[in-house]
C-alpha cells in the first residue's frame, strides 16, 4: 500500500471488478488491502475505525448484545461512520473498502502491546458477530464449503 499526499483521484471500477474485490458483505480480512491511499484518508479511516470500535465496546456495556436496542444503536453508528454492514446498499464497494482498509490500519496500530491487541481483537469479534447476526439466512450459504 502506498501513501500519497493531499489530493487523490477516485478510482472507478467496473461492477464485476467491484464484486471480485468484495464478493460478500461479511469480510474476513484474509488479504491486506492493495492500492494507493492518501495520508489524509489513512488518518480519517483510522479515526473512524477507532470511533466504531469504541462504540462497539460502549454499546456492549450499556446494552445486552443481540437485543433490538443494541442492534439499532450499532447500525446507526455504522451508518454514521459509513461502514459496510448490510448487503442491500446500492453501492457497497466504498463502505466495504473503508472497512477493509481501516481494519488493517488499526491492526498495525494495535499490535504495540498485548493489552491493545486483546482489546482490538475483542471489539473486532463483537463487530463480526453483529454483522453475522444480521445476515439474511440465504446469504449464509457461502460459509458452507
Amino acid at each position: 500500500m502506498q501513501f500519497l499526499g493531499g489530493n487523490r483521484r477516485k478510482l472507478r471500477l467496473a461492477d464485476d471488478q467491484r464484486n471480485a474485490c468484495y464478493p460478500h458483505s461479511l469480510l474476513f480480512y484474509l488479504q491486506p488491502p492493495s492500492g494507493n491511499i492518501s495520508l489524509i484518508e489513512f488518518e480519517n479511516l483510522a479515526i473512524d475505525r477507532v470511533k466504531l470500535l469504541k462504540a462497539v465496546k460502549n454499546l456492549g456495556v450499556s446494552y445486552v448484545k443481540g437485543t433490538e436496542q443494541y442492534q439499532s444503536k450499532l447500525e446507526a453508528e455504522l451508518q454514521k461512520l459509513k461502514f459496510s454492514y448490510r448487503e442491500n446498499l446500492e453501492d457497497e464497494y466504498e463502505p466495504q473498502r473503508r472497512d477493509h482498509v481501516s481494519h488493517f490500519i488499526l491492526h498495525l496500530a494495535y499490535c504495540q502491546s498485548e493489552e491493545l491487541r486483546r482489546w482490538f481483537i475483542q471489539q473486532e469479534m463483537n463487530l463480526l458477530l453483529f454483522q453475522f447476526s444480521i445476515l439474511p439466512k440465504d446469504k449464509i450459504q457461502f460459509l458452507k464449503g
